[in-house]
């Protein structure tokens, strides 16, 4: 009775023992996820009030309008929105850009190749016809880390951008009085891979005209 008794004894040491050998070879992954802090500029923001002239949007949730350029233009606005004509070699740009009172945040939307003044509104892009090659870019930019990182490199945490080719819709819906008008939504990625939802975006910003 003595010999079983060890047997069983040794045999649940063994036991123990293999099973705590076991769980040391394979620890219990973690389930606690990286914090993405790269979009808290969304929270701290400033958001103008209804201006009128201005670019908003639902920014993962938190709604912002945009109506000032950066101090040094302030009285200026034809570097930063206006159209950009050459007829001569077929070039055709908008610049539409926008940042919050106190400079924390910057949106821009570019169009190229657009004649906006040629089509029928409403005008969507994508339009669903690449023999046109009409495309627009979104650029929602963090300003106050804005040199964290250099542009293009997979730090840059701070700059998310996206395009009519892949993630974003815009709608232009007037140009009366070369006062430019429209909607967006879709994705913006950063570099890093952060990912910003926008909805309900929109746009009324009053745009020179320039022949070069």
């Amino acid at each position: 009775m003595k010999s079983l008794f060890h047997v069983l004894l040794i045999s649940i040491l063994i036991t123990i023992a293999y099973s705590c050998k076991k769980d040391a070879l394979n620890p219990q992954t973690s389930n606690t996820q990286p914090v993405d802090t790269s979009k808290d500029f969304l929270k701290e923001a400033n958001s103008d009030r209804s201006p009128e002239y201005f670019i908003r949007g639902d920014f993962d949730g938190r709604t912002l309008y945009l109506s000032s350029i950066a101090d040094a233009n302030s009285t200026d606005d034809t570097s930063w929105n206006g159209y950009f004509i050459n007829y001569s070699n077929g070039f055709d740009q908008i610049n539409l850009i926008r940042q919050n009172t106190g400079n924390s945040v910057e949106v821009g939307i570019s169009f190229l190749q657009s004649k906006i003044f040629r089509r029928q509104l409403p005008y969507t892009i994508p339009d669903g016809n690449p023999l046109e090659n009409v495309t627009a870019e979104i650029a929602l930019i963090d300003l106050k880390n804005l040199w964290r990182a250099p542009e293009g490199i997979p730090e840059n945490d701070f700059s998310f951008y996206g395009d009519t080719y892949q993630s974003i819709k815009i709608v232009v819906t007037s140009v009366a009085n070369h006062i430019m008008e429209g909607t967006f939504e879709g994705t913006l990625t950063s570099k890093s891979g952060s990912v910003i939802t926008v909805k309900n975006g929109g746009f009324r910003i009053l745009i020179k005209v320039v022949n070069s």
